[in-house]
Order: structure tokens, then sequence, then C-alpha cells
């Protein structure tokens, strides 16, 4: 895939962690696939940024799929984490928006600051939901897009 192209192009650590037996969800491929490339795109971007410069942590990203319990019953979670510089908690609804952060802009990260903004607008089109946060394996950025698996009632 082009994230592992570019992850291995720039010496960054990607892991990929799928469970076994994942449930079939309710979500257009196309667009599913877009929101997670625009989440990869992101991760790979920042999490080349790291606060020392004496390059002590390498760079790494983790993708991760994984069945979960929801509200609405059972869906699936795509996660995506990295050990980048991460964001402040009261930038992330910022960022959904269309926000570029000071460290794109000090760090000369290419791009238009509107990445979670499309993600989110393309879960919303599933009817799923797009949780930013600290990622708490690695330290940096985590961002998920969790999506309703069908009823299984019939």
């Amino acid at each position: 895939s082009a994230a592992l192209a570019i992850a291995e192009f720039d010496g960054i650590d990607f892991q990929v962690d799928v469970a076994d037996d994942l449930p079939l969800v309710l979500a257009e491929q196309r667009v599913l696939q877009e929101a997670v490339s625009n989440l990869l795109d992101n991760a790979l971007k920042f999490v080349l940024i790291q606060p020392d410069s004496d390059g002590a942590m390498p760079p790494e990203v983790l993708l991760s799929i994984a069945a979960r319990e929801a509200e609405g019953g059972t869906a699936v979670e795509i996660r995506v984490e990295d050990n980048g510089p991460g964001t402040e908690h009261t930038s992330v609804q910022l960022c959904k928006s269309g926000f570029r952060g000071q460290e794109a802009v000090n760090n000369r990260v290419p791009g238009t600051g509107l990445g979670l903004h499309i993600v989110e607008e393309l879960v919303g089109l599933m009817e799923g939901e797009l949780e930013l946060a600290s990622s708490k394996r690695l330290g940096g950025f985590s961002a998920s897009i969790v999506v309703q698996c069908p009823s299984s009632e019939a």
C-alpha cells in the first residue's frame, strides 16, 4: 500500500494489528478507504516531528482494527496512532473543523489542515464516529473511526 511505501521510505516503524474474525460493517468501501487513508497520511506526516532532535525515539505508526461494543451494538474500530508530537486537548475540536496546528506551521508539514475535517465528513456519511485523543500506547496522537455492524436481529 502507499502508506507502507511512505513509511519505509521515511524510516517509520509502521505496524498493522488486525483482529481475527472481524464482523461486517455498515459502510461504503470507498468512503471508508478514503477516511482511513487521510488518517494514515496525517500520522505519517506528523510522526516525523519529534520533540527531541537527537533521534532517540524512532517514528512509529500503528494501525489497528478490532471489534468493540458500542452504544448501538457491535462496531468495528479502526485506530491510527503515532508517537509524534500529538495535540493539546483544546485543539482537538479545532482539528475537526480544518485547523492547521502550530506544529504543522512551525515544521512546514505539507497539507491544508483539512484532513481530519474531511475524515469527519466521510465518517458522518457512514453514520459512524470519529474519536480523537492522545495515544495511550504510543504517546502521540490517536484517531479512531468507529463504524456500526449490521444488527443480528432478523
